[in-house]
């Protein structure tokens, strides 16, 4: 299914977050938003991916 990830289209197979976290396997430290929502880490199994859904990975960036 095609879904928007970090602002590009792209063809996924998951169809939950916890089965797209590993299909990309982001950067640790990450959170997630789906549509704008945060997703709280013991949802990720729960919560589930829809063609057309825009997904974020936000890495915190860490400094001054």
């Amino acid at each position: 299914m095609e879904i928007s990830l970090n602002g590009e289209l792209q063809l996924v197979h998951a169809t939950s977050i916890a089965l797209l976290i590993q299909e990309v396997t982001p950067q640790a430290p990450f959170v997630i938003a789906v549509n704008g929502d945060f997703v709280p880490k013991p949802e990720y199994e729960i919560t589930p991916i829809n063609p057309g859904d825009r997904v974020d990975i936000v890495v915190p960036v860490f400094g001054g």
